[in-house]
């Protein structure tokens, strides 16, 4: 449409799990961006202090990127993408392997300043004396990360995986680039100078008084915190994990105004008297879970069965009694000298041989919504009166829903449901 509704003076919001996606995304592409290159930014700060050498940190920093941009391209090559937990690999990768840019590079220092003109003979040492260390550091580190691709979890297993052959070629990449780099730019690094002799240094010492308490004190958290360590929560409320983000508050504004939110369960039931029988059923959940500690209790389902008239033989036995009463011939014999009262008997007997209306009778506009794209199941949708944002809550909601199939079970009904807390 060619109407602008700011024109109009309208205001237009809206919200679902698209709009949420599409929000996160921005939100975790920022993120990335800017841990990635803080993380850079820090590590080159902290060499330039150290060394005291600007040229330093981007001869370790070029070393470095080509390490994590060959793990990124054999991540394209094996796995075509990153995903939300690998996309921070970035910066991962930056703080573990920037460390053997900088064994290497205090190394060098060392060796050049020991020789100053033996370059070669140098750059062989501090390699050769750097390497075994810096080796066994990464792989354990590659190691552990290993671990983690026994995970079923395919963001952590996917993780594991890239963050292993990430440190490991930021080590190769660091040895491999940064000792020919610092060999032909050497002699544009300025000379450190050696440091002076400092009288008295090993021989303070902190005193007892102070020593114990802070030994004392240590030695107590650490008693403390391994006494405690099971009692740590885990939690995931995925409402909090997403921070502040606009289309989630509107979203929450949105399920509050509705009653019904926007990820119902979906039940797939075989036919009308199986969603009666689930209708009954939610009923009588409803009413054992209703007011319980955990606060998890069940709100509107909604189905064929709504739209559909209730207590059908109940109504048919009156309408039945109806009719008998109707057919009465005193009535003709009434209403034979008034014509109104002949239209409204002709009306009201005509309206006592109604039959309920059934489910393909219903406009089609309607009955798609609750029967399977083929017409041969109906669908029923169940919310929750809150949203679970929690474990605890969705693994409570996730009982329920067993319980209620299991009910169905028990009655031979076919069914399946699905939900997104599941």
């Amino acid at each position: 449409s060619d109407l602008n509704p700011d024109e109009e003076d309208i205001e237009i919001r809206y919200a679902g799990n698209l709009e949420l996606i599409r929000e996160q995304q921005a939100m975790i592409t920022t993120d990335l961006r800017n841990a990635s290159l803080l993380a850079l930014l820090l590590g080159i700060l902290i060499i330039t202090v150290f060394t005291r050498r600007p040229l330093a940190p981007l001869l370790v920093g070029a070393s470095l990127l080509a390490g994590i941009a060959w793990a990124f391209a054999l991540t394209k090559l094996i796995f075509g993408q990153l995903n939300i937990i690998t996309g921070f690999l970035a910066a991962v990768l930056i703080g573990l392997g920037i460390d053997f840019g900088i064994h290497l590079l205090v190394r060098y220092h060392q060796e050049t300043m020991a020789t100053p003109n033996d370059l070669k003979g140098a750059t062989i040492r501090f390699v050769k004396g750097t390497l075994p260390p810096a080796l066994t550091s990464a792989a354990t580190t590659a190691g552990t990360f290993l671990s983690m691709s026994l995970a079923e979890f395919r963001g952590f297993s996917e993780f594991g995986l890239i963050a292993c052959w990430g440190v490991l070629l930021t080590f190769a990449s660091s040895f491999l680039l940064l000792p020919p780099l610092l060999f032909v730019f050497h002699p544009y690094l300025r000379k450190a100078q050696k440091p002076k002799e400092t009288e008295g240094i090993g021989k303070a010492a902190i005193p007892r008084s102070i020593a114990l308490p802070v030994v004392a004190g240590f030695v107590g958290f650490a008693i403390f915190g391994a006494l405690h360590v099971s009692e740590v929560p885990y939690r995931n409320d995925l409402q909090r994990l997403r921070g502040h983000s606009e289309a989630t508050e509107f979203i929450n504004y949105v399920d509050e105004n509705m009653v019904a939110g926007f990820n119902p369960t979906v039940f797939v039931i075989e036919d009308l008297a199986g969603a009666r029988r689930l209708d009954s059923i939610v009923s009588e959940e409803r009413q054992r879970v209703e007011g319980a500690d955990d606060g998890v209790e069940i709100g509107q389902l909604l189905s064929a069965v709504n739209l559909l008239p209730r207590d059908v033989d109940q109504r048919r036995a009156q309408l039945q009694r109806l009719r008998t009463m109707l057919a009465d011939p005193a009535l003709d014999q009434l209403a034979s000298s008034n014509e109104q009262w002949r239209e409204g008997l002709t009306l009201v007997r005509r309206l006592a041989t109604a039959e309920p209306w059934t489910l393909d009778e219903l406009p089609e506009s309607v009955r798609r919504r609750f029967v399977t794209r083929d017409g041969s199941q109906l669908v029923a949708f169940l919310w929750p009166t809150e949203p679970h944002n929690t474990d605890l809550r969705a693994i409570r909601w996730g009982e329920i829903l067993d319980s209620i199939s299991s009910q169905l079970t028990e009655a031979d009904i076919e069914h399946r449901f699905v939900d997104e807390t599941m």
